[in-house]
């Protein structure tokens, strides 16, 4: 009896560390709007873990006792499934994070590749220009560094995400002809395959590639440039908010999941 009421009590933990994870991407969701399909998963993942919560009792008299047992069971293991591999996944960042390159260690005739983000207007958002700014520092530092700036435009941007952060290194100093563009992509799979292509194009494959993005992303890029067949390094711009920092690993997360059901993004 005490066994059962443990794993109970277990379960519901697992199941509220989860509905408190979605809630806060769900806020995040808010401040800053993304697809609608994430708010549908979020949503759907909240229902999923919330309700066997609030409404057990209720579901025990409607249910019959075999079913409501097995689907017990079914909620504990997918609690513990989550909770498990989320933590895999936050090592796994701090890992890949572990080995970042930084101006002191880089090759003169590196590459520097920028992934793109959300623009405000024409010009880089929060994000990007953190990501912009990391490699400027890179650049300044290595006397033969190129630069390539990736991102097409999306359906709510007035151009393309490539030209608008060419345009900010050059202002800052970045000359024109070391800069590329590749304004095609429009997911990270495309950022590192037109990307790459470009390298190839202008002869660059065999210097080094350092992949610039926030802290979070980072990963999740190295880990598809192995899959793809591609080498490269990270670069770690600061994250734009620290105040999203849970709601970032949840978004990851179901990032991840995309990645090892589908192949790609």
């Amino acid at each position: 009896m005490k066994k059962r009421k443990f794993i109970d009590i277990f379960a519901v933990c697992l199941g509220a560390f989860a509905f408190i994870a979605y809630i806060s991407y769900l806020i995040k969701l808010v401040l800053w709007p993304e697809t609608v399909s994430a708010v549908i998963i979020c949503l759907a993942v909240m229902a999923l873990t919330a309700v066997p919560i609030f409404f057990h009792k209720k579901l025990a008299k409607i249910i019959p006792h075999k079913i409501f047992t097995a689907l017990k069971v079914i909620y504990f293991a997918a609690g513990i499934f989550y909770a498990i591999s989320f933590v895999v996944m936050c090592l796994y960042i701090s890992d890949v994070n572990s080995r970042q390159v930084t101006p002191d260690n880089l090759e003169n005739d590196a590459v520097i590749l920028v992934y793109g983000a959300g623009l405000q207007g024409e010009r880089p958002g929060k994000a990007l220009q953190k990501r912009l700014n990391t490699a400027l520092e890179l650049y300044e530092s290595s006397e033969g560094a190129t630069i390539i700036v990736s991102g097409g435009q999306g359906d709510n941007e007035v151009r393309s995400e490539a030209e608008a952060m060419k345009e900010y290194l050059c202002e800052r100093g970045v000359p024109e002809e070391k800069v590329l563009m590749e304004d095609k992509s429009r997911n990270t799979v495309q950022n590192i395959n037109y990307s790459f292509e470009i390298i190839k194009e202008v002869g660059l494959e065999d210097s080094t590639v350092v992949s610039v993005s926030n802290a979070f992303h980072i990963p999740r890029i190295i880990l598809l440039c192995e899959k793809l067949g591609y080498e490269s390094v990270p670069a770690l711009a600061p994250d734009p908010d620290s105040r999203f920092i849970f709601a970032t690993l949840v978004r990851e997360y179901m990032s991840y999941v995309k990645l090892i059901l589908f192949g790609g993004e």
